[in-house]
């Protein structure tokens, strides 16, 4: 593990920690309360309030932070950062009775409906986030239906219908960052697009494409304006992680939220309008996102089936034909290829049934792999018979190969379901040419085949080398 490594996850285990989580809970609460106070139009709710939801989040994340202190030092975050910026008491406490309601029904009704799976994994899980921040919207919005009388001069139903709509536009653009968010050690290194390739300037159109929609939805204006970036949401969903996607619509969404909310006059049915429609628009990109990102895993997962032999793990014939073709292709040195056959196992399926069978090729691949580097290539043809392609080694280098695999082997039995336990022994043509280039690995295989036929011929349990075939012109 290297230092940065060391440090990552010591600074991972100290915000876990039982002190360090909800020391950091309220901190990140009160830093966001600051942010949202400065959003706030005059004598009214902030435009974009980012204490709750990151609260509701880190609480997911974080489980140590849900305790009483974590819900003490937050709470006195709450009050700290009202009261620092002008708020009364009265004020700064009703708002944090707003604030605390609105975070406990979010966490409770998620950590619920998610049975504990924390996270943006698949499309249903967005559905779940949402219901969960329209139950943290209504518990807030019953303070604010109490609470806009007393403090706004207005009325309980459209304080209701505004903080409610207030809030969960806040839950549902903030909480899918947080949620989605990699850990600390995965999110230093990389950043994950669904296509799994690296991000060059191609990969940053969608972004760019992103940032033309919103400037274009801010000078050209009007109500439909919200829906000017929709179109680049969606490219960045296809292209990007989850995470990425989230974060990328978050700030869109947050940038016109807050230009709109700045240069229109304050009406509440206008910023009630405003505010759901700009955040309506949340759930799609990141569903979107989340159906790609599964597809692709389910896409990796098909290939690496249909590229395995279903018993032993290894490449089977096509995967092993297909890829040791390439590596013998881009060869410029010797390479050599194995044929290997287990002896008599006939005999064993007869004796000892076919799941012991299965059993003795099962540990035999294992022991052929352990004797391989990451570059050599092994599989499985068929019945008992392996090939190995080992690139860049010399013949003698490779008789020393084959000969290890065949006593690593020979040396000790296999144990079989029965608990008994037999002795295995193979039989191993080699051929070794000095350049792969014009060569097609079906004829070295039959070269290898025909060394290994030799093998068997002269007792079994041996290595034999073939002699090199001429390249076909």
């Amino acid at each position: 593990m290297s230092e940065d490594q060391k440090n990552e996850r010591s600074i991972w285990h100290v915000y876990q920690g039982k002190l360090g989580a909800p020391l950091t809970l309220a901190v990140l609460v009160f830093v966001g309360c600051l942010l949202g106070i400065l959003s706030r139009p005059e004598n009214h709710l902030a435009s974009l309030w980012l204490a709750n939801a990151t609260m509701a989040g880190f609480m997911l994340r974080v489980p140590a932070s849900v305790s009483p202190l974590g819900w003490l030092l937050s709470t006195l975050a709450f009050l700290a950062a009202d009261l620092l910026t002008g708020s009364g008491l009265f004020k700064a406490g009703i708002l944090t009775v707003a604030n605390l309601m609105g975070v406990a029904a979010t966490y409770t009704v998620y950590k619920r409906l998610s049975k504990g799976a924390i996270g943006i994994r698949q499309p249903m899980s967005v559905l779940q986030l949402a219901i969960a921040c329209a139950c943290g919207a209504a518990a807030s919005g019953l303070v604010g239906a109490v609470a806009n009388p007393l403090l706004f001069d207005g009325g309980v139903l459209i304080g209701f219908i505004f903080w409610s709509v207030t809030e969960f536009a806040n839950y549902i653009g903030i909480l899918p960052v947080i949620l989605s968010m990699p850990e600390p050690a995965a999110r230093a290194r990389r950043i994950v697009i669904n296509s799994a390739a690296p991000i060059r300037w191609r990969g940053m159109l969608p972004v760019f494409g992103l940032f033309v929609s919103c400037m274009g939805a801010i000078v050209i204006g009007g109500p439909g304006a919200i829906a000017f970036p929709v179109p680049a949401l969606l490219w960045c969903a296809v292209t990007y992680s989850v995470f990425v996607t989230a974060l990328l619509t978050l700030m869109a969404s947050a940038w016109m939220l807050i230009s709109f909310s700045h240069s229109l006059p304050y009406d509440e049915s206008l910023l009630i309008s405003l505010r759901l429609g700009v955040f309506l628009i949340v759930p799609g990109p990141i569903m979107l996102s989340s159906v790609m990102q599964s597809n692709n895993k389910l896409l990796v997962t098909l290939k690496q089936m249909a590229a395995r032999d279903g018993l032993t793990g290894v490449s089977n014939r096509l995967d092993f034909l297909d890829r040791a073709q390439e590596q013998l292709n881009a060869a410029s040195s010797s390479v050599g290829v194995m044929m290997i056959d287990l002896d008599h196992f006939k005999e064993i399926n007869d004796t000892h049934g076919h799941s012991a069978g299965d059993a003795v090729l099962i540990a035999v691949a294992g022991r052929i792999q352990r004797c391989l580097r990451s570059s050599d290539l092994l599989g499985r043809l068929g019945g008992e018979e392996f090939a190995i392609l080992i690139p860049d080694r010399s013949a003698e280098e490779l008789i020393a190969v084959a000969e290890r695999i065949r006593h690593t082997v020979a040396d000790s039995t296999v144990g079989l379901p029965n608990h008994r336990s037999i002795p295995v022994t193979m039989s191993i043509g080699l051929v070794v040419v000095e350049n792969g280039n014009g060569l097609s690995i079906e004829r070295l295989l039959i070269e290898a085949d025909s060394a290994l036929y030799r093998a068997k011929s002269a007792g079994r349990n041996r290595v034999v080398l073939s002699g090199a075939p001429e390249p076909v012109n």
